[in-house]
């Protein structure tokens, strides 16, 4: 997505992949919102992930609406942030399944924190386009050695997670405990399947950002598999979490229900109307066929009069 000149067939690609993105994160933020998961502190930065997948959307299709330099740093700077998402969720589990008590004391203030300092680097990534050229260069070195220091510190909190289970760890009594290993595991799974979407894109950006040498059709074809997993999380969490699962069929049904009470037929009411018409004196002019016969009466209203 570096090239602005795509073929219309990578052009399809981009937005087909940038729709669905959208439309399956503003649903993962509905459940999220419902009551089944608002009351759980972890559910906050799954939800700060999924906004940040949503934004990664957005930007995609305002890139290729305009593709202005705007469009392009809002969207290094969602693609940043969904990426920090994912190392502040790496650390939240972590903390969880090392220290679970401290963990358990944790407060709404810790994770509102979390979410803010998730922005700030990509904030800062987005002010470049306000710096002189080399310190724009500057800045895309350390975006991009980041981009692969990142997913390695988060695979060594998940090394370090499986270490602790494996073998540290006594047998699990509790119900908090069991739920917190199924979480991790659950986690773990979407955070293997990001890392191996996004890797191939930072090492070849952390690549061309020292020698630039890099083909420009070589980073439309790795942002392909670096934008899946923008929605990829989606079908792990309905996979794995059957709350997350039952919340989605609510929301499609209540969606399906909705749907169908608009594009119902006007037909249903015709004969109440007509019958009102008739009896005050109206004309009615409106789906005849649906007035219901009435004894001794001829339906229809212009019938010629027996002799």
């Amino acid at each position: 997505m570096i090239n602005p000149a795509f073929p219309n067939l990578i052009f399809a690609v981009f937005l087909s992949i940038a729709i669905v993105i959208v439309v399956v994160n503003l649903l993962a933020i509905a459940v999220f919102l419902s009551k089944t998961f608002r009351v759980k502190k972890s559910t906050y930065l799954l939800a700060n992930l999924t906004v940040a997948d949503l934004l990664v959307g957005i930007t995609i299709l305002w890139f290729l609406a305009s593709k202005n330099v705007i469009s392009w740093s809002l969207h290094h700077m969602a693609t940043g942030g969904s990426l920090l998402a994912f190392t502040s969720i790496a650390i939240e589990r972590a903390y969880a399944i090392l220290a679970p008590l401290k963990h358990r004391l944790l407060g709404k203030k810790s994770y509102i924190i979390a979410i803010a300092l998730v922005w700030i680097l990509p904030v800062i990534n987005y002010s470049q386009t306000l710096f002189s050229e080399d310190a724009k260069n500057t800045l895309d070195i350390i975006g991009s050695s980041f981009g692969i220091a990142g997913p390695l510190f988060v695979l060594s909190c998940y090394l370090a997670i499986w270490i602790k289970v494996r073998f540290l760890s006594p047998a699990r009594n509790t119900r908090q405990d069991a739920s917190n290993a199924k979480l991790t595991v659950t986690l773990s799974l979407v955070t293997l399947v990001s890392m191996l979407c996004y890797l191939p894109y930072c090492v070849t950006s952390w690549l061309d950002s020292l020698a630039k040498n890099v083909p420009k059709s070589t980073f439309s074809y790795l942002s392909m598999l670096l934008y899946t997993n923008s929605f990829i999380n989606f079908l792990v969490y309905a996979l794995r979490m059957p709350e997350f699962r039952k919340e989605v069929y609510k929301i499609i049904s209540k969606c399906r229900h909705v749907t169908r009470t608009c594009i119902a037929s006007p037909q249903e009411d015709a004969p109440y109307y007509l019958n009102t018409a008739a009896f005050k004196g109206e004309p009615a002019f409106i789906m005849l066929k649906t007035l219901p016969p009435v004894q001794g009466i001829n339906s229809l209203p212009f019938a010629e009069k027996p002799r």
